[in-house]
């Protein structure tokens, strides 16, 4: 995604947000900032593995950032 251009903020009900020129999305924007247009929670592993035609036999050697998650966040986060 391209660069922003200027540098601003937003403050709207105890949310806020700040970015400089330069910046990219991801510098500024998280996940829950987008929620209602990503939908998350209809995704699973195994609706991503379908969609991206891998199948399902991936181990976890596979997500090796899931080896940097915590016991305890991984189980706040797994349904």
């Amino acid at each position: 995604m391209p660069t922003i251009q200027k540098n601003g903020s937003i403050k709207i009900n105890g949310f806020s947000r700040q970015w400089n020129a330069g910046d990219t999305p991801d510098k500024y924007l998280t996940l829950g900032d987008i929620d209602e247009a990503l939908k998350p929670q209809l995704f699973s592993l195994s609706n991503i593995l379908n969609t991206i035609n891998i199948p399902n036999t991936s181990t976890l050697d596979k997500f090796p950032l899931l080896g940097k998650q915590s016991l305890q966040y991984l189980a706040e986060i797994v349904p």
